[in-house]
């Protein structure tokens, strides 16, 4: 019983103990907080400090306006290339998303389920099927045969990609 007493007690003093020297650390932050914001001020105020500031804020101000100045050459320079290219070739085609794995796996005909394999010998099937040699003869009928390639072939790609293939 008096043992625990004892032990309370240690531990009591030393809780108090951590608690006065948290309060501690803290004041003495708080004070010198305080003081580094006094000496500021004081140094401010001193005129050899005040010309040396200024000297820096020149120095800041004619990088700022160096910084400016070149900032806007760039951006003449980079419009001056936009209106470039825009007048060398416009745009015919803007840029549109592949086609959805669900429209791919309908594309080659296969399930989500099937096998890497089972999905390669159905992309083959349908190379098979309409690849652009196969219609040398007929101009018509080969660009058709080349555009169902060409997306015969992306739904195969979007497919592996997804996989991991």
């Amino acid at each position: 019983m008096l043992l625990n007493r004892y032990r309370e007690q240690r531990q009591a003093r030393a809780e108090a103990r951590r608690n006065k020297r948290a309060q501690l650390r803290r004041d003495l932050f708080r004070l010198g907080e305080a003081a580094g914001r006094n000496a500021w001020a004081w140094a401010r105020s001193q005129p050899v400090v005040q010309r040396q500031l200024n000297k820096v804020e020149a120095r800041i101000d004619h990088i700022k306006s160096q910084a400016r100045s070149r900032l806007a050459s760039f951006e003449e320079e980079f419009w001056e290339w936009v209106r470039h290219l825009e007048n060398e070739r416009p745009f015919e085609v803007p840029h549109r998303a592949g086609p959805t794995l669900t429209e791919c796996y309908q594309l080659l005909e296969v399930r989500a389920t099937d096998s890497n394999e089972t999905i390669r010998r159905a992309w083959r099937a349908q190379m098979l099927t309409c690849h652009p040699d196969r219609f040398a003869q007929d101009e018509a009928a080969q660009d058709r045969a080349e555009r169902k390639a060409r997306e015969v072939n992306e739904a195969y790609q979007t497919i592996c990609r997804a996989r991991g293939v």
